[in-house]
């Protein structure tokens, strides 16, 4: 009766994944005693036969994450290109990446929560952050390299205690944007302890990490943009190439640029006193066309189905035990599986949640 119940359960559970239904919902989590909410997008179409890429959305300091749903348009993007996007909320308007319990824990354990539920590729998950949600991301991907498989940036930029919380030492693909006239973020940096890199440093920073062939003489081009207040302007996209694992590392300088995201709606940020907006320039699309072809170099330590130890309520994918190595999946029923091949031969048992 047992063994019936579950695969009855185990039946429905599969069923509503199969079928969940696309737009944006609200996603509740209760992490380290507050009630946590975020907006996840699923993707029109979604069918959990499919493993889908993810990309978390951090709201910049005083947004939330409604306003970012809105500014970026991440949705309409995912929406046509099969992928999902979650958009968590601060508390208290900002966000902590310090502490016992902090923002970088709370990202990891809503990533967790989501794979549990969507059939999410793990080698597929990226981060993209407006200011202070961009020094967030920037901090899940330093202490998640494994994780994370590309960060995009707007208007935030390292500092010179960078790696005081993670030092990260594993390539991971990223595109920074910022402009020139930021009154938030200086373009150029400010100096102090810890003193604030420039945009470039930033970016070269990334690109040594990365271990990109031409760290100190990135290739560069222009082409014309137009500022939402009206000026012509001429951006400049600056690339690393030769980087390790086959990760890029991308600059836009966008001169004129306000503290924006590039391409945004701008219904919350207005253009006084952020300064103006790339017209041109879509920050959105760009980081999709730099994530898309991006995976990560994560070692799956046994988990069938997830990259961070969560399992699955349907069975993973061949290949998911270690990425490189050949890997085989059988199954006697939805809720266990084994995987052989993980750590080079070893196998690796799983069962998803009952």
């Amino acid at each position: 009766m047992n063994k019936l119940i579950a695969a009855a359960i185990a039946a429905s559970c599969l069923l509503v994944s199969t079928l969940a239904q696309a737009g944006s919902t609200v996603v509740s989590l209760t992490f380290a005693g507050t009630a946590r909410s975020s907006i996840l997008h699923v993707p029109a179409n979604y069918n959990q036969n499919t493993a889908y890429p993810l990309i978390l959305v951090l709201h910049a300091m005083n947004m939330t994450a409604a306003q970012m749903e809105s500014l970026t348009g991440f949705d309409a993007l995912a929406d046509s290109n099969n992928f999902f996007v979650a958009y968590p909320d601060s508390v208290g308007s900002q966000w902590v990446v310090t502490g016992t319990t902090n923002d970088v824990q709370f990202s990891v354990a809503l990533l967790q929560k989501i794979e549990a539920s969507y059939h999410i590729d793990p080698t597929r998950v990226y981060v993209a952050g407006y200011s202070q949600g961009a020094g967030l991301g920037q901090e899940i991907a330093f202490c998640n390299p494994t994780l994370v498989a590309g960060v995009g940036n707007v208007s935030e930029d390292l500092n010179s205690g960078w790696q005081s919380v993670c030092k990260l030492a594993t390539p991971i693909s990223y595109v920074l944007f910022h402009g020139t006239a930021d009154p938030v973020s200086p373009y150029n940096g400010v100096a102090g302890t810890p003193a604030t890199y420039s945009a470039m440093q930033t970016a070269t920073t990334w690109a040594q990490v990365d271990g990109c062939a031409n760290t100190s003489k990135p290739s560069s081009s222009t082409y014309a943009d137009t500022l939402n207040t009206g000026p012509k302007v001429t951006d400049t996209l600056y690339t690393w190439s030769g980087c390790k694992n086959g990760t890029t590392v991308a600059f836009y300088s966008i001169p004129g640029g306000g503290h924006t995201w590039p391409g945004g709606t701008q219904t919350y940020v207005p253009t006084s006193p952020m300064g103006p907006t790339s017209m041109n320039t879509n920050a959105s699309q760009i980081m999709w066309q730099t994530f898309s072809p991006k995976r990560s170099a994560a070692a799956f330590a046994g988990a069938c189905g997830s990259a961070n130890g969560v399992t699955t309520v349907s069975t993973p994918a061949s290949g998911l035990c270690k990425t490189g190595l050949a890997s085989a999946v059988s199954s006697g029923s939805l809720w266990t599986w084994t995987c052989s091949g993980y750590n080079g031969g070893a196998a690796a048992s799983c069962s998803a949640p009952k």
